[in-house]
């Protein structure tokens, strides 16, 4: 496990003090980012991004909006106006957006696009961290809020991992660590030492769901921050989610890197693995 220092809100807000705002993506990971920044005394505004018209964060946030990506400097001007310092980027964002035709970005959003220049998600988010820097907002980083959630070493609920599990969950390590280098993606799918996917712009839960159609069973999901990622920015996160994908394509294991993944429900997961035959386990070099 990596520990991460001094907790970042006793400096940063409080009751009286400005918002910290979470740019909320799908999923229920920002409700968990809200609720653990909540409790830290600190309230929340919220620029909900393909969120449900029921979202629950319309009633914990002291405000709400709903933007997009293209809308970059309309979200700027909210966080301003309500003299938010800390952002959390916090849920799924496809970045598939970004390359349909119907994508129309403000000038904001060109400039960024602009200078993140040719790649992938890494480029992306460390030119969207840069931009927000330099109108003074500060990216806070997922593990600065969820400590008790970044992945452990170990089997996380579940049994422990066979001889021929282990190797292959090393391997995938491995593996994982080099497309990472490339800004590709940051998942595999192995069995018995051979690659059999990999993950790309579709993300972890549809790379798995892909080898529904290969016949293979019992394979090892391995998810691993980039060697070059920032994890402020975007730290890897597996959920209940990524274990329905793998009960559906079959696979035996999910193995997380340890001190550099976030597991979005902790004990859910290990539930949800020990009910489906799936280990559960953060593995390290």
């Amino acid at each position: 496990m990596i520990f991460w220092g001094r907790d970042p809100f006793k400096c940063k807000a409080g009751a009286d003090g400005p918002p910290i705002g979470i740019l909320a993506g799908g999923g229920d990971l920002p409700e968990r980012v809200a609720a653990a920044i909540q409790r830290r005394g600190c309230k929340v505004l919220t620029l909900a991004v393909g969120r449900p018209d029921d979202d629950p964060l319309k009633i914990s946030s002291v405000r709400y909006e709903t933007t997009g990506p293209q809308e970059v400097g309309r979200a700027i001007e909210i966080l301003k106006e309500s003299r938010v310092k800390y952002l959390a980027l916090a849920g799924k964002m496809p970045r598939t957006r970004l390359l349909a035709d119907s994508y129309r970005p403000d000038t904001d959003a060109k400039t960024i696009l602009r200078r993140a220049g040719a790649g992938g998600d890494d480029r992306l988010l460390k030119a969207v961290a840069a931009y927000l820097r330099l109108r003074g907002i500060t990216v806070l980083g997922l593990h600065e809020i969820l400590r008790e959630h970044v992945t452990p070493r170990g089997p996380i609920g579940t049994p422990g991992l066979t001889a021929e599990e282990m190797k292959d969950a090393r391997f995938g390590l491995q593996m994982a660590r080099r497309i990472g280098r490339l800004d590709i993606g940051q998942a595999v799918i192995v069995k018995n030492g051979t690659v059999i996917a990999v993950e790309a712009v579709e993300g972890t839960d549809r790379a798995i769901r892909r080898i529904e159609s290969l016949g293979v069973t019992g394979a090892v999901v391995v998810k691993a921050a980039k060697p070059q990622q920032d994890l402020r920015f975007d730290i890897p996160v597996v959920g209940p989610d990524t274990l329905e994908s793998c009960r559906a394509a079959a696979c035996s294991v999910l193995a997380c890197e340890a001190g550099r993944t976030l597991l979005v429900d902790p004990n859910e997961m290990a539930r949800m693995a020990g009910k489906y035959g799936i280990k559960l386990v953060g593995v390290a070099s």
